[in-house]
């Protein structure tokens, strides 16, 4: 009883005191801070739609002194909303470039799969997965989506045919990128992975790490979480200086020394490394994160940007 005062670091927990403020109180806090704010009824309103707390990532770049949270002289809250809409876009774009990848990662997985072994139910096959425990909460977790869905695709299958689970073709539509990646990771033979991930110019472990990643990504950008700046896992140990896509990423954008989290340069470079094996199809992408980047006047070194990323071969114009 006594530990549960405690919190993660041994420091002793206090009861949480705030009181609810208006918009305009939330105003006045602002300006407490050193906020310059011309109009308070417009900043309220703003703050009213986007919210306080949801904009708080957004002015700690602004802060002058981090420990008294005091904004640097001449502050505005359009300043600290640049960021913010730039974050916003950034996500709308990032979010789509990953639905283009997640739709193109999912037809190899079960074209391959399908056809190595002639199977249109191979993910039945449990010895083709190393961890059955894994396997089977994956295999649990796909039928209840099957059960539940109301799809077009599935009401067909449900009504027309007497297996508990579509083909592989069909059950991927199912699954979420998260899903599939676990499907990916827990495949028992190196060549399956191999063969797969060679369509992306990736090594297996490589996709592997990068599945989670883009995976934590999309989720972020769904549920409108802070992207910008954000310290993500990324391939990057594995990469093989042969590699093209070594040459693409940046080494020194490692968050600190105890980890390996990168800025979102690396995840990102690597996504649109992999949406590329198909026709060049990450150039749109890129063109609009750059432009936004331009159009805002955005520190890229907060996500981890080199500083020759203009000219390295999949940013440049």
């Amino acid at each position: 009883m006594r530990n549960s005062k405690l919190s993660s670091n041994g420091s002793i927990k206090i009861p949480f005191q705030k009181s609810p403020t208006t918009f305009l109180e939330q105003v006045d806090k602002l300006l407490g801070k050193g906020l310059n704010v011309s109009n308070r009824y417009e900043v309220a309103k703003k703050l009213s739609v986007i919210g306080y707390y949801h904009l708080t990532p957004y002015w700690i770049p602004f802060y002058k002194d981090k420990n008294k949270h005091n904004f640097i002289e001449d502050t505005t809250i359009d300043d600290v909303l640049n960021i913010y809409y730039f974050d916003r876009n950034l996500r709308s774009i990032v979010f789509s470039a990953i639905s283009f990848f997640e739709v193109y990662f999912k037809t190899i997985f079960a074209n391959y799969l399908s056809v190595k072994y002639s199977d249109p139910f191979v993910l039945l096959r449990s010895n083709l997965f190393k961890n059955k425990d894994f396997y089977h909460n994956s295999l649990e977790m796909l039928k209840m989506s099957f059960d539940n869905s109301r799809e077009e695709f599935a009401n067909h299958f449900r009504k027309k045919y007497k297996e508990e689970l579509p083909p592989i073709w069909v059950a991927v539509e199912l699954m979420t990128l998260g899903e599939i990646s676990k499907w990916y990771s827990n495949l028992k033979r190196p060549e399956d992975k191999i063969k797969i991930s060679r369509n992306f110019d990736l090594t297996s472990s490589d996709m592997t790490v990068f599945l989670k990643s883009i995976s934590y990504i999309r989720n972020i950008c769904a549920h409108n979480c802070r992207l910008w700046n954000r310290a993500i896992k990324a391939p990057q140990k594995q990469v093989s200086e042969n590699s093209q896509l070594y040459k693409l990423l940046n080494y020194e954008s490692k968050v600190d020394d105890t980890k390996e989290d990168f800025r979102i340069y690396n995840p990102l470079t690597t996504l649109f490394f992999c949406i590329n094996q198909y026709n060049n199809s990450g150039k749109e992408f890129v063109n609009q994160i750059t432009q936004e980047i331009e159009k805002r006047k955005i520190d890229t070194k907060d996500m981890g940007f080199p500083d020759n990323w203009k000219e390295i071969s999949i940013w440049k114009q």
